[in-house]
């Protein structure tokens, strides 16, 4: 009871906050069109790398975080690449101070926010970019702080028309636009709704790096009392909107999928991708379908190797609800996954596989139209490092450079397929992001 209350007056202080502090500036007007917050951590400095070798010339950005010290080192890394960001913009700010991070916001067009836990430390954040009207996006793997920030901000920043897009790395983007291009593909072609969508991660060759380890200790330590919220797959969806039942085709942990063709088995990340996806639909007005759902697994090479990971993985996540073996983790896992080496992120690579099947309509449309239809999405580089760093770069870009184009434009807190739709799956395509739809995607 104590937590609900204190969640609640957090929650009625945050939207008072916005309240009494819309204030904003035009996005014309700003200093910089981008700053990177959190730049002297591990995700922020291969944000700044990635920007540094692929945005263009034109781009004004600068970092920003609460080590001048740190900061100065990654601008001097930069140089290396280029000599002219040797006059990059370097900006300190607190989290811990509000006023700072008002300051950063209303110094650019959009902020990439890298640092986290999000859940502790990304609300203020949200909440200074809604005041000043500045666009924002996420690395978020915790939807917990998703809802707190679509209850708290999603009304006032589609009155001021601020686009806030938390899940922009492999974490939920490839599953948000699987669903998206393939329920697309469907409609145009078509002219159908999508009654359902299965995902599978069909390969997914990573590396953890120590930002990946924090985040996974932190989210173990409050599991017990969010777990009804993460076995909600409607959880992102807010109001009396529909809510069809999940449907799958098989009820056990390990089973067979003749459309995938192979085992299926737990993956880790499918809650969270499903009540993003969920989300989407209610974003766009509910255009995939009213019945729709989307459910996701993994693939393994037999029901065995599905069997042993998934016991592997769900054992090891149970021995982290206990704080004596998370506190020993906290010892040493941060250690021992260190900081990635280029030559692991650079042979890392993912897919996913999606299988969307049309709604009928009348009988014949069983002649004309097929049962099932495909997507693909892949890339060849790590999916949580290098692969994370190019998707929310991408969808930063798309952002400044053709906002009044995009879906999203008019503001909320969105998903990425909601808010960047179209224009960010063609950029993806462009920097080598193999995204395929049709009856024969693979």
């Amino acid at each position: 009871m104590t937590n609900d209350t204190s969640d609640r007056s957090l929650f009625a202080s945050l939207v008072n906050d916005v309240d009494d502090a819309i204030t904003g500036r035009d996005h014309d007007d700003r200093e910089f069109d981008l700053i990177v917050f959190g730049a002297s951590g591990y995700m922020g400095r291969m944000i700044c790398t990635y920007l540094a070798q692929n945005a263009p010339r034109t781009l004004k950005w600068a970092i920003a975080g609460r080590n001048s010290d740190k900061l100065v080192r990654v601008r001097n890394e930069l140089v290396k690449i280029e000599e002219r960001f040797k006059d990059m913009g370097v900006i300190v700010a607190d989290m811990r101070h509000f006023n700072t991070l008002s300051t950063i916001a209303a110094k650019a067009r959009l902020i990439i926010n890298a640092t986290g836990p999000y859940g502790e430390l990304g609300i203020d954040m949200v909440k200074a970019c809604v005041n000043e009207k500045t666009d924002y996006v996420d690395l978020s793997n915790e939807n917990i702080f998703t809802r707190k920030i679509i209850d708290a901000f999603d009304a006032k920043a589609r009155e001021n028309h601020t686009m806030i897009i938390p899940a922009c790395g492999f974490y939920s983007m490839p599953a948000d636009l699987g669903a998206y291009v393939l329920t697309k593909h469907i409609r145009h072609k078509y002219h159908r709704e999508t009654k359902r969508i299965k995902g599978t991660v069909q390969t997914q060759k990573e590396v953890l790096s120590r930002g990946a380890v924090h985040s996974i200790l932190h989210a173990a330590k409050s599991f017990f009392s969010t777990l009804r919220q993460m076995l909600d797959p409607y959880y992102l969806v807010t109001g009396q909107g529909p809510r069809p039942a999940n449907i799958r085709d098989f009820f056990l942990p390990i089973y067979y999928d003749s459309d995938f063709e192979g085992a299926q088995g737990f993956y880790l990340g499918s809650s969270g991708n499903e009540q993003v996806v969920r989300r989407t639909n209610q974003v766009k007005g509910y255009k995939y379908g009213e019945k729709f759902t989307y459910t996701e697994s993994r693939t393994y090479t037999n029901r065995f190797t599905a069997m042993y990971y998934t016991a592997t993985e769900v054992g090891f996540c149970s021995c982290l609800l206990f704080p004596p073996f998370r506190w020993f983790m906290r010892l040493v896992w941060p250690r021992w996954a260190g900081e990635p080496t280029q030559k692991k992120l650079e042979g890392g690579s993912w897919t996913m596989k999606f299988v969307g099947r049309v709604a009928y309509e009348k009988k014949h449309d069983k002649e004309n139209i097929p049962k099932t239809v495909k997507a693909v999405l892949s890339d060849r580089t790590d999916p949580r490092v290098n692969g994370s760093v190019k998707l929310i770069v991408e969808a930063a870009l798309a952002m400044i450079e053709d906002r009044h184009g995009l879906p999203g434009h008019n503001g909320g807190v969105l998903t990425p397929a909601s808010a960047l739709g179209t224009p960010l799956v063609e950029r993806l395509r462009r920097v080598g992001v193999h995204i395929e739809v049709g009856e024969d995607a693979w």
